[in-house]
């Protein structure tokens, strides 16, 4: 087994993360005057192998920093222009698509740490906005983007993409009704929002930005106006700032009044609030470094009582490089490998990977982080040049136990097989990479999974005892109850006892298949076998 020094080391020092690395210096790099330089440097320097890297930085940075979108789309557009005039098949939009259906967290997932990105739906609009995707592939990405109308959220922000001369979409937009009740902003202003087919609604939506007027005033630190609004709408200082659907970055939607002011660099309205006694939050030297105004973070510096302990993730996040170097060198006494690692991978920052890797941070755990976020490339990388436990638990679950929630076959068959993954590990609730993948209807990897001889194919989960075979029929996957129905050493009684216990699902494909009806099968809780 490789220690951690020889894994850092292999790791840090190879081809492939000197790639991920230039590919986050080209791009940290971009701005207007560098635009056409950099574009023929990464056209040179691309290949099929790393674009999707490059891909996946390029949106970390518009998660961040969501003003810039149009900007860093534009480059996107442009650089797939000219490589197909070259006749090349190097293209980034692709690949950039797929990462932004793809990388999202999974709300049943627990990820600590991880620092709140911007909105996708924006980044979609956008997207929408600029022809580069349209409405047909959304509804070809198989997760929780895709079906426009299916969250709340989405729905709200979406009902402008509503035809609402068709009679269905007109049903559709009275019960969404329910959903603009639930939000104060959008019920009061309603009418005026979807006149002239949603034209107010689609120019907040496009803005990216809170049209609160404090928020507005506030943001771009115009105190006269903010002054002036609140002499007529008196406010407390310490209050919070409103929610708003439109808001594009999450982080600052719902914080304080100051934290907001902190996060945007608005100096003059952040000097106002404190002289006016606003409360420094445990949270404001966190917006201060994710912002980056260097006044404000001497403010909070020379204030008493004031600990950027725990900002350093939010640094790494919002790629602040000169404030991850201060961190690291004078104020972050404690380095939270897990917390840290979330974020190096998820906001592509591949500088400060190697700074904690040299830190001695455990690089299991940017494995991990790699397999939630399905990162297949550092995952590749980590098994390839070690030994590399590929079983540590972050959050109750493993790097195979993220493959499997995640519906990625691919990266599940190479963490077997490069890292020898221990196929029944259970994770909290007793549940193994099998009953994700039966969950989630992945033929592909069910069958591999049961083609591994050292399967346990009938382990049981939760308090009701759920067996693999048990979510295939809850979660109605008719066709991977029939790849159980061919095996001969399946618990078939076990797997029916739990969906009738648990009063979840029905059982009547599996016992038509076996054919035979629920009165004649005994489902006591004996474990015999029928």
């Amino acid at each position: 087994m490789a220690d951690d020094h020889e894994v850092e080391s292999s790791f840090i020092h190879s081809p492939d993360f000197k790639r991920m690395v230039k590919c986050e210096e080209l791009i940290d790099s971009l701005n207007e005057e560098t635009f056409d330089s950099i574009l023929k440097s990464s056209m040179d320097f691309l290949n099929s192998s790393c674009t999707h890297i490059f891909a996946r930085t390029l949106l970390s940075r518009i998660y961040t920093n969501p003003k810039k979108v149009d900007f860093y789309l534009s480059f996107l557009k442009k650089h797939d222009e000219s490589q197909t005039m070259n006749h090349s098949q190097v293209l980034l939009i692709p690949p950039f698509v797929k990462a932004l259906f793809h990388q999202q967290v999974d709300p049943n997932m627990t990820t600590r740490g991880l620092v709140a990105q911007s909105c996708p739906q924006f980044i979609i609009q956008k997207l929408l906005n600029m022809k580069i995707i349209d409405r047909n592939q959304l509804s070809a990405n198989d997760n929780c983007l895709t079906d426009l109308y299916g969250h709340q959220y989405d729905a709200t922000y979406f009902m402008h993409l509503l035809d609402i001369s068709d009679k269905a979409n007109k049903q559709l937009l009275l019960e969404f009704n329910q959903i603009y009740m639930s939000n104060d902003f959008i019920r009061r202003n309603f009418s005026a929002l979807s006149k002239n087919n949603f034209e107010l609604h689609k120019k907040f939506v496009n803005s990216g930005a809170n049209p609160d007027p404090i928020s507005l005033s506030l943001r771009k630190d115009n105190l006269e106006k903010f002054k002036k609004y609140i002499s007529t709408n008196p406010i407390k200082f310490d209050s919070l700032i409103s929610t708003s659907i439109y808001e594009s970055n999450r982080l600052v939607n719902k914080c304080y009044l100051i934290e907001f002011c902190a996060f945007f660099g608005s100096v003059n309205c952040f000097k106002y609030l404190l002289e006016k006694g606003a409360k420094i939050t445990e949270q404001l030297p966190h917006y201060a470094i994710a912002g980056g105004n260097q006044e404000i973070i001497d403010i909070l510096q020379k204030t008493p009582g004031v600990s950027f302990n725990g900002s350093l993730k939010y640094a790494i996040a919002f790629h602040r490089i000169e404030l991850c170097k201060w961190l690291f060198e004078s104020k972050h006494d404690t380095i939270d490998g897990e917390a840290l690692s979330v974020n190096c991978i998820f906001y592509c920052s591949f500088n400060a990977m190697k700074t904690l890797l040299l830190k001695g941070c455990n690089p299991s755990f940017f494995l991990e982080s790699a397999a939630q976020f399905n990162f297949i490339e550092v995952v590749k990388m980590f098994l390839q040049m070690s030994q590399i436990q590929p079983d540590i638990v972050m959050n109750g679950c493993t790097p195979l136990i993220y493959a499997a929630m995640n519906n990625n076959f691919e990266m599940a068959r190479i963490l077997i097989e490069l890292g020898n993954a221990d196929i029944n590990f259970t994770d909290s609730k007793g549940t193994t990479a099998l009953h994700y993948a039966c969950k989630k209807g992945n033929i592909g990897l069910v069958k591999y999974l049961l083609e591994n001889p050292m399967i346990y194919p009938d382990v049981k989960a939760d308090v009701f005892k759920f067996t693999p075979l048990s979510f295939a029929c809850i979660y109605n996957q008719h066709d991977i109850v029939d790849i159980f129905l061919e095996r001969e050493d399946i618990n078939f009684k076990a797997a029916m006892i739990a969906i009738k216990n648990s009063g979840k699902g029905n059982l009547n494909y599996l016992l038509q298949k076996l054919g035979m009806d629920e009165d004649s099968v005994d489902l006591s809780d004996s474990e015999e076998d029928i």
